[in-house]
């Protein structure tokens, strides 16, 4: 393997927070070029500090009286150059559609088997061609939304894949949980338009599936997983949380570059496994009173890792920017969650605190997710990034 090595220093511009101006700074990493690959290694530390972000919500759309705004079960979300607004909300079996100020457009999709009918949607992802594809079971669907939603085709893929990306050519990037006695693990794949597997691009052991299946256990706790987020053009990012390296494929599979960070894992004590077991027995007790559990059974069957993963989340937004969200321990009370901030080059700038639920990050916006407690139904949130812009 050819490997070329260098040290980079680049000037990162002007950072505008709440009014001041904070001084140019330097990122401080190595590239490295191996054959084709390139590597770009940053240091822990991210190179202009952390960042609170100031929130003002604009906009909420959900409700338990108009029928176009009642929203259950799963939910995804997915925003257009526009504004364009489109809410998967699979308890109805639909995809509800609405304008930047949150006025309610159209519908795709209804429950049923038919062409461009719903069973099971979970996910959806909304291409920079303005193709609408939907993850429903084993197929992803695809609707033209310039068309207020045409149904165009199906493309099968396997049951169990959750993250995909289709691409121009009709394959797919998609994850795929291998549930082999002899090898459980997260696999990343290339799919054809039939859903026939073409490459295997990288396979993960998957600790929660031989936890379960091997050695009977109730739960896992803080397990690493496997994360595949679709990117921009033809290519799709991944990683496994066990390791703080993020994978960026192209069309072909092939990795183009290599995201790392230099951070020492955090070990999870045997003390820190005793009280996860005693606070999952505390919530157990709330969740059914009537039944014991004991502490010495139970721990038995709880499945801890060594470490705590690093992430449990990847985002990016419309410039390519990417946000990595940290894993929070079990134990840990504290609200909202932190996100490591790569520009589109891959270098790590910025350690970012959000005190919402993050599903989208498009242009300056956080599109949240939240639950109405009296009445039980989703409601979709934005906010407006008031203290801070990442570059473009």
């Amino acid at each position: 393997m050819n490997s070329k090595k260098f040290i980079t220093f680049l000037s990162l511009g002007l950072l505008v927070v709440s009014g001041w101006t904070k001084p140019t700074q330097q990122w401080q990493g190595i590239i490295e070029y191996e054959d084709t690959v390139k590597v770009i290694k940053n240091p822990q530390e991210p190179a202009l500090g952390e960042l609170v972000l100031d929130l003002e919500e604009d906009l909420v759309i959900g409700n338990n009286v108009d029928e176009h705004l009642m929203f259950f079960k799963w939910f995804d979300v997915a925003v257009d150059p526009e504004g364009i607004l489109f809410i998967l909300d699979g308890g109805n079996f639909r995809i509800q559609v609405f304008d930047i100020k949150g006025k309610y457009l159209y519908t795709i999709g209804k429950e049923g088997e038919g062409p461009g009918e719903l069973r099971d949607p979970r996910s959806l992802h909304l291409d920079e061609q303005g193709n609408l594809f939907v993850k429903d079971g084993a197929k992803i669907h695809l609707f033209d939304v310039g068309s207020t939603g045409q149904y165009v085709e199906s493309y099968p893929v396997p049951m169990n894949c959750t993250q995909f990306k289709v691409l121009s050519d009709g394959n797919i990037i998609a994850d795929k949980p291998k549930f082999d006695p002899e090898n459980f693990s997260y696999e990343v794949v290339l799919l054809d338009g039939r859903g026939r597997i073409l490459t295997n691009l990288a396979s993960f052991p998957a600790l929660k599936m031989e936890s379960m299946f091997i050695k009977k256990d109730r739960f896992t706790i803080n397990d690493p997983m496997l994360y595949l987020c679709p990117y921009l053009k033809d290519s799709a990012i991944y990683g496994f949380s066990q390791d703080y390296i993020l994978f960026i494929v192209n069309a072909q599979g092939e990795i183009i570059q290599r995201v790392e960070r230099a951070e020492p894992r955090q070990k999870i004590t045997k003390k820190d496994k005793r009280r996860m077991v005693d606070k999952l027995i505390a919530l157990l007790k709330v969740r059914k009173p009537d039944k014991k559990e004991e502490k010495n059974q139970l721990q038995k069957r709880v499945t801890i890792p060594d470490a705590l993963p690093f992430f449990d989340g990847i985002h990016h937004d419309e410039a390519g920017n990417i946000y990595v969200r940290r894993e929070k321990s079990y134990l840990s009370e504290e609200k909202g969650n932190w996100f490591d901030f790569f520009d589109k080059d891959g270098r790590y700038l910025y350690k970012l605190k959000v005190h919402v639920p993050v599903t989208r990050i498009r242009r300056g916006y956080i599109y949240s997710r939240g639950v109405d407690r009296e009445t039980g139904y989703l409601r979709m949130k934005r906010y407006r990034i008031k203290n801070w812009e990442p570059e473009r």
